[in-house]
């Protein structure tokens, strides 16, 4: 008997205990109590030092879960990532391929990676390291959460891309080469964009070389003249964006292949081909972009795109290829 007066005793304050430490991390609102300083205002009523060392995010949610997520969200909004897209439908790929004097690597076929898909993992990384710190219920059907993320870990993530992107500007300018120049625009412009990201937590660093000084050494470049040869039907649309990205390089296109005029050809091919798609209203393709220089160099795109329409599908397609273009036809190497 005494033995179970004594379990019921030790039970009665472990469920105290239990209680207890519950109430800290939901914190009920009673009629005359007030939300927590830190719900209106973090920067002020934090524990941790949200000016110097953490950035810190509050958001409201109906349910617990819903609080930690939104509240993750908004610190994701800060680093300009949208949390609803983890992928993008539809499969592409790319590849590029040179002949061995124009190679810097081992294999004469690269697979191209993506920027933005590095920009993303180096992004997704950051927030893994987000930590929910504050939760408060205000009634059945209100909660808030307080986020957080360590400033430094955030400026030696970010720093380190910075960096290369800084070492590739001022090798690329001292090259000098047309496919120098153009890579060290597009390396120029990738470093604004992750620097949009670092100035979140850090103030503007210059670059070591400006946009200026890239534009003014591709604009000394001499004009040369490339034929676009076509292998079956020219596609308009295609045509104009080809041509766009080659006049960013100086390069202008000719009509005829005239070898007095034309210096250069690229030849350029275009694929559709509708592919088995077992869904009702919808079609699916595979697009396929292909050029070669007369430098021996070549790049490749495809991608797969679904669509209630074969126009629906192809919209997305000339998208990704343009995308395509703007950052890898500087590897036809043309000179």
């Amino acid at each position: 008997m005494k033995n179970l007066r004594l379990f019921a005793l030790c039970q009665f304050f472990f469920s105290l205990i239990f209680i207890g430490c519950s109430s800290s991390s939901h914190q009920d609102l009673s009629s005359e109590g007030q939300l927590p300083g830190w719900v209106s205002s973090p920067l002020r009523y934090s524990e941790l030092n949200c000016h110097s060392e953490f950035l810190c995010v509050v958001a409201e949610g109906r349910s617990l879960e819903q609080a930690h997520s939104n509240a993750r969200a908004e610190m994701a909004r800060l680093f300009r990532v949208s949390v609803s897209q983890e992928t993008e439908f539809g499969i592409f790929s790319t590849q590029v391929s040179a002949p061995d004097s124009f190679n810097t690597r081992d294999e004469s076929t690269q697979n191209i990676e993506s920027f933005s898909q590095k920009l993303r993992e180096v992004t997704r990384e950051v927030l893994d390291g987000v930590q929910i710190v504050e939760n408060f219920r205000e009634g059945p059907r209100s909660y808030f959460s307080m986020a957080v993320l360590d400033r430094s870990m955030v400026r030696r993530h970010y720093s380190r891309l910075i960096e290369r992107k800084d070492q590739d500007l001022i090798r690329l300018k001292s090259r000098g080469s047309r496919m120098a120049l153009v890579e060290a625009r597009s390396a120029w412009i990738e470093r604004e964009e992750i620097h949009q990201r670092l100035q979140v937590v850090s103030p503007y660093r210059e670059a070591p070389i400006s946009l200026s000084e890239i534009e003014k050494a591709i604009d000394k470049l001499p004009e040369s003249y490339v034929y676009l040869r076509w292998i079956g039907d020219a596609d308009s649309q295609l045509q104009g964006m080809i041509q766009s990205q080659l006049s960013l390089m100086r390069h202008k296109i000719t009509e005829k292949q005239d070898r007095s005029s034309s210096t250069q050809t690229v030849e350029v091919e275009y694929l559709v081909n509708e592919l088995d798609f077992n869904v009702s209203g919808f079609q699916k393709y595979v697009f396929v972009l292909n050029l070669s220089s007369t430098t021996g160099a070549r790049i490749s795109f495809s991608t797969e795109e679904t669509g209630r329409h074969m126009s629906q599908a192809r919209a997305k397609a000339i998208q990704k290829m343009e995308n395509f273009l703007a950052q890898n036809i500087h590897q036809l190497n043309l000179n």
